[in-house]
Order: C-alpha cells, then sequence, then structure tokens
C-alpha cells in the first residue's frame, strides 16, 4: 500500500494495544482503489497478459494473475496491439455499429439499420438491414468451390466452376444462375466485338466477331467424272454450291448428288430442273441442266437448306446458266439422307461425261 502509518512506533519503541488497533484501522481504511498499488511499475509490467481460458478455465492464483486475465479479454475485443490503447467505438448508437479500420465479426442474426465498416467486416448468418461499404475499395461476398443459391436474391462466387479458370458470379432468382465475365485484360473498346468462350484459353474474352459462312476449298473442274466435297462439319445448316466456267465433254447433264459418312447417295431425290421450253425429274440427284452439250459453259448458285435434322432432309434450290448462249436453267427438290451430310458432288448424268473446264467451290453455314 502507497499510505504512511501514523501509529508513531519506531526502532525500540513498546508496541501498545493502540499501536496495533491503529495500523488494523488505518489498513481498513486505506484498503481502497486510490490506495492500493499499481501493476504498472513499468510498461513491461504494464503489457502483462495472461490468457484465462488457453483450452479451458485457468484459475488465477494472485490478484496480478487476475488482472492479467482482464487484460488478455479486453485485447481480444478491442484487437489492438496492447490492451490499453483506445479502442475503436463499436456502439455508435442503438441501430449502427461502427468498428473503425479493425476486423469485427457478427455471428447470428443481426437486426441493424445500417454497418458501417473502413476494415473488414465478417457476417456469419443472416443479416436484417443494410450493408454500407462506400468507405472501401473492394467488398467481399459469399465465396467457395461449392456456394448454394437456392433461395430468391442470394448471391456468391462460384471460386471452381467447370471449365472455367476464373470464378463465376452466381445468383438465384427463379433458378441457379451464372453471370458470365471475362479478364480485365481481355477487355477492349473495339467497336463491334463481342464476349465469347475462348476453349483454348478456358475464359469468356472479347473478342471481333466471327462469320458463320466458311468458304471451302476451290476445286478446277478440268477432269474427272466427279468434283466431290467432303469433310463438311457436322451441324452445317446451309452449302451454297457456285460452278464458274464449268464446262465437261459431252451431253449428259450437270447432277447435284449428296452423300454421309456411308458414301454418295444415287437414289431417292424428288424434284426436277425447267428452262424456258421443258422440264425434267430425276431420282438419282439434283439434276441442274437441259439439254446440255459439250460447248456449254455453266455458271450458277446451287443452294442446299436443312429442312429437318433428325430425318436429315435437305432442300435443293438452284439457278444454272450458260455463257455461250442465252439459257438458264432452274431446279429445286429434297432428299433425305440415311445420317448427316458431310459431302457433296458434281457430276453427270448416265454414262458421266468428263470435265474439262472451270472450277467449283462451296461454302458453308
Amino acid at each position: 500500500m502507497t499510505y504512511t502509518s501514523s501509529n508513531g512506533v519506531t526502532t525500540s519503541s513498546t508496541i501498545l494495544p493502540e499501536h496495533i488497533n491503529t495500523s488494523n484501522t488505518e489498513h481498513i481504511n486505506n484498503n481502497i482503489p486510490e490506495s492500493i498499488d499499481d501493476y504498472s511499475l513499468n510498461a513491461a509490467e504494464m503489457q502483462t497478459l495472461r490468457d484465462p481460458y488457453p483450452s479451458g478455465v485457468s484459475l488465477a492464483t494472485t490478484l496480478s494473475e487476475e488482472l492479467g486475465g482482464l487484460r488478455h479479454v479486453l485485447q481480444a475485443i478491442t484487437q489492438e496491439t496492447y490492451w490499453y490503447i483506445d479502442p475503436p467505438t463499436f456502439c455508435e448508437n442503438s441501430a449502427n455499429y461502427n468498428h473503425g479500420s479493425n476486423t469485427f465479426t457478427l455471428t447470428g442474426l443481426l437486426s441493424a439499420a445500417a454497418i458501417t465498416s473502413t476494415g473488414t467486416v465478417t457476417l456469419s448468418g443472416t443479416v436484417a438491414g443494410n450493408v454500407d461499404a462506400g468507405a472501401t475499395t473492394s467488398f467481399e461476398i459469399t465465396n467457395s468451390a461449392t456456394p448454394t443459391v437456392d433461395t430468391q436474391g442470394e448471391i456468391a462466387l462460384d471460386t471452381t466452376v467447370t471449365g472455367w479458370t476464373e470464378g463465376q458470379l452466381t445468383w438465384y432468382g427463379t433458378e441457379a444462375n451464372y453471370i458470365a465475365s471475362f479478364p480485365t485484360d481481355t477487355m477492349t473498346t473495339t467497336d463491334g466485338h463481342i464476349l465469347a468462350y475462348s476453349a483454348a484459353n478456358d475464359q469468356f474474352e472479347m473478342v471481333a466477331p466471327q462469320s458463320t459462312i466458311t468458304l471451302g476449298a476451290e476445286q478446277a473442274s478440268t477432269s474427272g467424272t466427279a468434283i466431290d466435297f467432303t469433310s463438311i462439319p457436322s451441324g452445317t445448316k446451309k452449302i451454297t454450291i457456285m460452278p464458274v466456267g464449268v464446262s465437261k465433254d459431252g451431253v449428259e447433264e450437270l447432277l447435284l448428288q449428296l452423300g454421309d459418312s456411308g458414301g454418295i447417295e444415287t437414289s431417292g431425290y424428288l424434284g426436277g430442273v425447267f428452262d424456258s421450253g421443258s422440264d425434267f425429274t430425276s431420282t438419282s440427284g439434283f439434276m441442274l441442266t437441259i439439254s446440255d452439250a459439250a460447248a456449254a459453259i455453266h455458271h450458277g448458285s446451287i443452294v442446299l437448306t436443312l429442312e429437318n435434322a433428325a430425318t436429315f432432309t435437305w432442300v435443293c434450290n438452284a439457278i444454272v446458266a450458260r455463257s455461250d448462249i442465252t439459257d438458264t436453267q432452274g431446279a429445286a427438290g429434297s432428299k433425305s439422307l440415311t445420317a448427316e451430310l458431310d459431302r457433296v458432288r458434281i457430276t453427270t448424268t448416265g454414262t458421266p461425261d468428263d470435265f474439262d473446264a472451270g472450277v467449283i467451290n462451296i461454302q458453308y453455314e
């Protein structure tokens, strides 16, 4: 204790009953906080802590241990370096929580008008009210490899979307939805660029739109009895065949035939060809000309359109004109294949003539 005794006892003095009574009275009267000695002799002692619950209850055996335990709890609450540093204001008023720039964890149901923070707020449970993070530079939402969004208005970040290297924002409306996103380094401001998935980079990117029409490799029609275009990709729905200056050495009619993985089909075609004076039909292919001649030079456009993907049915519409004389033929028809189309052939009827001039190409989409 810090008080001075007034009982008058000195060396060689006789201790009388009144001396003892005076000392006891002084002890009783001065055993108050203002008179009891401190536990902060220096900074090191002032910073001394004791964990009262390291893995269970740890009972204090001295007053200094009791004070150390209380200091430990205070520091755990304020999250400051030392227990005596001014803490943030946790309860700004009855409806708002302000924890300054420190980490603050709320668990369970929080019914508050607002949470204001310039540091880190960790929410676990249900928050009723507004969360204002306007003073921060970022706002972290729920995120995991398997987030669950199954109630109206829920939102989370899926950090491991199958097939995408970038995490995807997921939210729940009437069902779970993903919002497509892309890395900032792929952002462009080029007019007309679109958001598209890149299988090579496993992410969405801003790219220039690609034409859905693919132009094939042009083939010379200067020899042989048939010009085949193969390896037409799966999913093709429209094909245009373009003969330019095509000629042959006989009078057989030009014929278009279709095929699949089993080869070219030579029967089952419905339709015909016509010009200003006559018309003909053929079941072995789409006939493109009438009363042809060895000197004929043909140009035109032959369009195939997929009518039914389930039955592999294609419709043909063709216009072919001669440049050596004034003569134009039109043709139309349909054909159902046994499998998905992957090739077309330009040949002739009957005993096939040999091609001897021109080029042919296709485009598909």
